[in-house]
């Protein structure tokens, strides 16, 4: 044993360091971050959402990944698979990207942004250029940014939602989203057309009209859906 090291800094630090930069120079491990998910949203069974298949990143030398969306609605999410809302998850941890069905009414393409820190360890020989000193050999983390994106797009092709108000929004005479005053507009709500038949009974037709007939007109009320 070395009498001078009376701190055992040899087997306590030195040796250690020695043997993990060996190490870490033999493995020759480099951070990286592989991403994997589908390029489209899916439209829920009951057409209330639109939906990512899951997605997740594998990491290497690195513990966690953040999630962010370009592009994303007001009311997008970012969910785990337990339906929790969050945005950093562990290396192959799962998540999928929510989106309201009623916020699409065009074609909608959001980036979904990976982000992650990797960290290898590195040896380091310090020396103060005089022979008289020792050189010392340590240790540092060199930090790797690492970063990936999946573009995914929406193409709703559900029929059209003419003149119909589905949880408190309002489709115009083209199907897309409207106000109210607008709605009124283009859709009203009371229809008159001539008659000339006599009073009958209120019957329903298709088509998504109540007639009543009355004296000598048809009144014709448009109905509401709501979901």
């Amino acid at each position: 044993a070395d009498k001078t090291d009376i701190y055992k800094l040899i087997p306590t630090y030195i040796k250690p360091m020695v043997a993990n930069a060996k190490k870490a120079k033999a493995n020759n491990t480099k951070p990286s971050m592989v991403v994997s998910g589908s390029n489209k949203f899916n439209l829920t069974s009951d057409k209330k959402y639109y939906e990512t298949d899951f997605m997740t990143a594998k990491l290497t030398l690195a513990s966690t990944y953040k999630v962010s969306i370009n592009g994303a609605t007001k009311d997008t999410k970012i969910v785990d698979k337990d339906g929790n809302e969050k945005t950093s998850f562990k290396s192959g941890e799962q998540f999928k990207v929510i989106v309201p069905a009623k916020e699409i009414d065009k074609n909608v393409t959001m980036t979904i942004n990976f982000e992650a820190s990797g960290s290898v360890s590195k040896a380091k020989i310090y020396s103060t250029g005089n022979s008289k000193y020792q050189r010392v050999v340590g240790l540092y983390d060199e930090v790797t940014p690492l970063k990936d994106s999946i573009k995914v797009s929406i193409e709703p092709k559900e029929e059209l939602h003419i003149c119909e108000i589905i949880d408190d929004t309002y489709y115009g005479k083209a199907g897309n989203i409207v106000d109210k005053a607008t709605f009124d507009k283009e859709c009203g709500e009371e229809v008159v057309t001539p008659n000339t038949s006599a009073n009958v009974s209120p019957l329903v037709v298709a088509g998504g009209l109540l007639l009543i007939v009355a004296g000598t007109g048809v009144i014709a009320y448009r109905t509401r859906k709501s979901y």
